[in-house]
């Protein structure tokens, strides 16, 4: 959701700060606050939704179950919190899939939720806040316009080998944030001088310390910073963020009072406190893309990166030494940012997250102060940057332009940052938004031997997978050339389909070989469930990935030839067919007298032949009623199950009507011969007293 930022009167403040840090000791008894100004309310179907467990493999089947029953996690704190677009109605179905604990949509009482543990807290704390519009006290109001960044925000990774070389192109180490789609992880340092051992030796003396509420303030903001993209319009889906708490880490440098340039020092004290015992100034990056890798992993993930957070509370300016306050690796694998950053303070530090994980996913500057041109390209596909504001399209409001436009009521993405992210060419497909990055869903089907057969229900073997949709390149910034992307997928097989001869897809008879689709290939085989007749025919499979895109149909054409006798044609032998002189491939049987619909002149199997009930304009194949307004047993006039004297009384002041005379009603001319007459009561009369049962 897009936010800017009126001025709002807080009202009750104390109440308001009670509620959003959880120290109240019981929940409040109305509005903590006034909501934090939006351009749009939030939705309806956002939810947030607390488990009862804290591991991990049960709060990723969590978020399988939520994507499952139709719902979209937007973000995730794990191992026990996440935001969801649920609709209520499916709330049921997903309490009864996974240990939801609570599923909460207004404001919650972090203080209430601190017993399950784990991140329900925090989680609670950031849903008030980035979700549902509760300003946190400590965060100071923004106040007038930031300063403009002065040259680019994005720094350029040295150059690493994609590695790996597989052939299911599934993301490497060194490929951890290629495009935007999917599940990322963000994981959140915190940057902490300790006075200790470390790379800044001797030790730089602390000038700043976190405090538990400055670093819940940050998280909000992130999170909020986060929202931004998934709130977007033709993005793709899934699009779930799992914001990953780090905590504090230490450092023998106290950054804020150092050049950014020094951010190898600092950063590989804090990589090496989170278990990389191998990173030194000199190597830190390739650890910093490692360490994000194994939190993709830890977390289930498709990509992943890391926010370090400098403190800078008692700084003077927010700033590093040499005037940066925040930037981002184009393409990852970090981000860096102070807690002031410059002027645009705490209050915008979601936008601040936002423009920088945009540069995370390979999109650029866009503002003129950044010494951008629309002759760079960047991203997984290579896009121009045509919104860059020197000399490229200033009419768009995005995110990757100047304060002006970040603090726009209406802010977006530009066509351009979208290509560069991958958002390429959105269409809806299957209930998705499909982009390019996502086009990857192919399928292969074995042609059936021997052909021709007489195997009239042929199983077929085939594979789907998804093949990555082509980079893009030479990346070029300022007339430097920075190679192309290596091919990668993050798509799974979610699906696969078949059909007859060009007719409908149906899933039915489909069987994935391993019992599930959930890879980036999968093998499976579809059989039909009905004989299918003897003739050419031409069988045709396709696959659907997990963001929708089904891929285009495999065919084959298989002449079939049963050497049982078949006379109707129909597919099945006439010494297993229901109805051997009609054709009816289907074989329904509604009455399931052994007779087919096709040939039973009785379907409901009520005493009435369907052709006279077409007459009377009862159900030819319902024997029983459900309702007073259900005609389906003739003699039953009044729809009650029975047949009584009251049925006659229904009848009787119709007696002696013909067809086509005022009062005729063709439900009670049960001989059909157009005259409602005593013989129609003598139809009834063997029936008085007996019921119907509905199955």
């Amino acid at each position: 959701m897009v936010r800017t930022f009126r001025v709002v009167v807080v009202l009750g403040l104390v109440l308001a700060a009670a509620l959003l840090l959880g120290l109240s000791s019981s929940p409040p008894q109305s509005a903590a606050g006034a909501p934090r100004d939006t351009t749009a309310a939030a939705s309806s179907d956002d939810a947030l939704i607390l488990l009862s467990t804290l591991d991990l493999e049960s709060f990723q089947d969590a978020i399988a179950s939520i994507r499952d029953s139709g719902g979209e996690v937007l973000q995730a704190y794990p191992p026990n919190a996440l935001v969801a677009s649920l609709h209520p109605a499916r709330e049921l179905g997903l309490r009864q899939q996974s240990p939801a604990a609570r599923i909460e949509r207004g404001v919650v009482d972090p203080g209430s939720v601190q017993a399950l543990g784990g991140q329900a807290r925090l989680g609670a704390y950031i849903w008030n806040s980035a979700f549902r519009g509760v300003r946190d006290p400590a965060i100071p109001l923004p106040s007038g316009r930031p300063p403009e960044r002065q040259g680019p925000s994005f720094r350029i990774a040295p150059a690493q080998a994609p590695g790996g070389g597989m052939v299911a192109y599934a993301p490497t180490n060194n490929q951890t944030s290629e495009f935007m789609a999917g599940t990322i992880v963000a994981s959140v340092v915190f940057v902490e001088s300790n006075g200790g051992t470390g790379n800044c030796s001797p030790a730089d003396s602390q000038t700043e310390n976190w405090d538990t509420t400055r670093r819940n303030a940050v998280l909000s903001e992130i999170a909020a910073g986060l929202s931004f993209w998934t709130a977007r319009a033709d993005r793709p889906s899934p699009l779930t963020f799992v914001l990953d708490d780090r905590g504090t880490q230490p450092t023998s440098c106290e950054p804020i009072n150092r050049s950014s340039d020094d951010e190898g020092k600092w950063i590989a004290d804090t990589l090496k406190a989170m278990g990389r015992s191998g990173a030194t100034p000199s190597n830190y990056y390739s650890e910093a893309r490692a360490y994000a890798a194994s939190r993709r992993t830890a977390l289930g993930a498709d990509w992943g990166y890391v926010i370090f957070v400098v403190d800078s509370y008692n700084d003077s300016n927010g700033l590093f030494s040499d005037g940066h306050f925040a930037y981002a690796y184009l393409n990852g694998p970090f981000m860096v940012m102070t807690y002031d950053n410059d002027g645009w303070g705490i209050g915008y530090t979601n936008l601040v997250t936002a423009h920088e994980t945009g540069h995370i996913f390979g999109a650029l500057d866009e503002y003129s102060s950044s010494g951008c041109s629309t002759s760079d390209s960047y991203g997984y596909l290579n896009v121009a940057d045509a919104s860059c504001n020197n000399g490229g399209i200033t009419t768009d409001k995005s995110i990757m332009g100047d304060s002006s436009e970040q603090l726009d009521g209406s802010v977006d993405v530009s066509t351009s940052a979208r290509g560069a992210l991958g958002w390429r060419n959105p269409a809806q497909e299957n209930g998705h938004t499909v982009v390019d990055v996502v086009r990857t869903a192919t399928a292969s089907v074995t042609p059936f031997a021997p052909d021709p057969t007489t195997d009239s229900t042929p199983t077929y073997s085939a594979s789907a997978g998804n093949t990555p949709f082509p980079p893009a390149g030479p990346r070029r910034i300022g007339g430097y050339s920075y190679g192309t992307a290596a091919a990668v997928t993050i798509s799974k097989v979610a699906a696969a389909e078949w059909r007859l001869d060009g007719g409908a897809f149906t899933g039915t008879g489909v069987a994935p070989t391993d019992g599930a689709f959930d890879e980036e290939g999968d093998l499976y085989s579809f059989t039909p469930q009905s004989p299918v007749a003897n003739g050419v025919h031409t069988f045709g499979t396709r696959s659907v990935n997990n963001f929708g895109h089904g891929s285009s149909t495999a065919s084959d054409v298989l002449t079939i030839a049963s050497s049982q006798p078949d006379g109707d044609g129909d597919g099945v032998p006439d010494a297993e067919d229901n109805c051997p002189s009609v054709y009816n491939p289907t074989q329904t049987d509604t009455d399931g007298d052994g007779e087919g619909d096709a040939c039973d002149s009785d379907d409901d199997d009520d005493g009435w032949d369907d052709t006279d009930e077409a007459f009377i304009a009862t159900d030819p194949l319902d024997d029983c009623a459900d309702l007073s307004s259900d005609n389906a047993w003739p003699p039953d006039i009044n729809n009650d199950r029975r047949v009584q004297g009251l049925d006659i009384l229904f009848l009787r002041p119709a007696l002696g009507k013909q067809q086509g005379q005022p009062g005729y009603i063709y439900r009670y001319d049960l001989d059909t011969n157009g005259w409602i007459q005593g013989l129609d009561i003598l139809y009834m009369r063997p029936l008085l007293g007996q019921l119907c049962t509905n199955p």
